[in-house]
């Protein structure tokens, strides 16, 4: 299924304003970056990395890198069939492998700025609105990490 790079931006701001409107973050948590690998089936990933909402030059380096190392490293796993849902599958603080990003469907979704639960309940929804994963999936995905971020924001959409 092809998904427009403007469809995937335009429902990433959408989501993340209801998420800031609904949430309690934290001042400096106001955006970040979305890392999107699609597959076309014959051509290999696209890669789309485009900031969403606010995020501060200080984090903008940090926040784009771990958003595409996420997506990166959850494209691979599923390049291989070594099926994985979520980037918590493969998490390591101490290595800057954080978990904020999820498969739907031939899409890998990632973002990175808000926290990982956070980032992870954003690309849940996300993924949820562009028809990508049912709420069982999701449920599911959100379960490997504990995501009660996601459980109490999903009321929301």
């Amino acid at each position: 299924m092809f998904i427009p790079s403007v469809r995937f931006i335009q429902e990433t701001e959408r989501l993340l304003d209801l998420m800031l409107k609904t949430r309690k973050i934290g001042a400096t948590r106001r955006g970040g970056f979305l890392t999107v690998y699609q597959y076309d089936g014959q051509n290999g990933p696209y890669l789309l990395t485009v900031r969403i909402g606010l995020s501060g030059p200080q984090c903008a380096w940090r926040n784009s890198g771990l958003s595409q190392e996420m997506a990166s490293r959850l494209a691979r796993f599923q390049r291989y069939a070594l099926k994985k849902s979520s980037s918590w599958q493969t998490r390591n603080v101490q290595e800057n492998m954080f978990g904020g990003a999820i498969s739907a469907r031939d899409h890998v979704l990632a973002f990175s700025g808000l926290g990982e639960l956070y980032d992870e309940a954003l690309m849940l929804a996300l993924a949820i609105s562009l028809e990508l994963l049912d709420m069982s999936q999701a449920h599911e995905i959100a379960q490997i990490s504990a995501n009660h971020i996601f459980l109490e924001f999903v009321n929301h959409l």
